[in-house]
């Protein structure tokens, strides 16, 4: 995207995101103790995903911005508290505080998209079930953005190494995505679409 300029500044989009990305970075790092790249390979794996099944330009744009900044909200969390323990512990106090979909969802409210996604950032952690959060929608409150962006964030976490487990690979999380799916959890759909689109992340 171009930069926009005013009689002050130029403000380039791309290298904010990659700003923001490269924090986010440091930041799991902390968590994790290992660099995963997750919001960078989640933005890659997004994009694979969307030029595979045709997207508009612009909607290949707003979702890998979304994929960059889809945790921004769990970052500032573990800033605010100053959250200790392991990485498992962490990641356990973010998620069952549920605050990190709020915050990050704030924080994008002004953000330049070009297709006007809604509450994508506040939404991917929901389960079409009813039984995710931060408010336990179902099947039918969901958008297609919303169930993608989850489907995929599910995807790529699984992909990546963490200290208590190796990373998957793409069958291994395949399957465990399709077990997602008879629980009524994700979208059975987009499931498919990143089985078969993605398949040569092995």
């Amino acid at each position: 995207m171009q930069g926009m300029r005013n009689d002050k500044m130029v403000f380039d989009i791309n290298e904010f995101l990659q700003a923001i990305s490269n924090v986010l970075d440091v930041i799991e790092t902390d968590i994790f103790g290992v660099p995963t790249n997750h919001s960078k390979r989640l933005a890659c794996v997004t994009n694979r995903l969307a030029h595979a099944l045709n997207f508009s330009t612009d909607m290949k744009y707003d979702l890998a911005a979304l994929s960059i900044l889809h945790d921004n909200g769990a970052s500032l969390k573990i800033l605010h508290d100053n959250l200790r323990g392991d990485a498992k512990a962490k990641q356990n106090i973010i998620e069952s505080s549920k605050e990190h979909c709020r915050i990050g969802e704030s924080n994008i409210i002004s953000f330049p998209f070009l297709t006007s996604p809604k509450n994508v950032i506040l939404y991917h952690h929901e389960k079409l079930n009813g039984m995710g959060y931060p408010r336990g929608l179902g099947a039918d409150q969901l958008d297609f953005n919303s169930r993608l962006l989850a489907c995929l964030d599910i995807y790529q976490a699984l992909g990546e190494i963490r200290p208590y487990r190796e990373a998957m690979t793409h069958d291994e999380s395949i399957k465990i995505m399709r077990r997602m799916v008879e629980d009524g959890l994700i979208d059975p759909e987009i499931t498919e679409d990143i089985a078969q689109q993605l398949k040569t992340n092995n």
